[in-house]
């Protein structure tokens, strides 16, 4: 598979991110089957131990089904899911 992460912060209290994953999770048994997935975002940090990040994400899996923590995604073609929401990261 391949994976890549990045962000960048334009201001102290912004940043922006986004990630991409792509793997071939059974390529013995099923050399088809693929799984992909990204997403992108803006995060706020208003405080250092608090942020919160509006982002999108997307899930395909192509030729087959795979079993995520958004439930089982795929089928004999092709099945996606999309995401929109607001997330936060509280630390201490």
């Amino acid at each position: 598979g391949v994976s890549g992460f990045a962000s960048y912060n334009f201001l102290p209290e912004w940043g922006v991110f986004a990630r991409y994953d792509a793997v071939n999770p059974t390529t013995k048994t099923a050399p088809l089957k693929n799984d992909n997935y990204y997403t992108f975002g803006i995060t706020y940090s208003p405080i250092k131990i608090v942020d919160f990040s509006l982002a999108y994400i997307h899930g395909g899996v192509g030729h087959g089904t795979l079993s995520t923590s958004n439930g089982t995604i795929g089928g004999s073609v092709n099945g996606s899911y999309n995401e929109v929401g607001i997330w936060g990261d509280f630390q201490w």
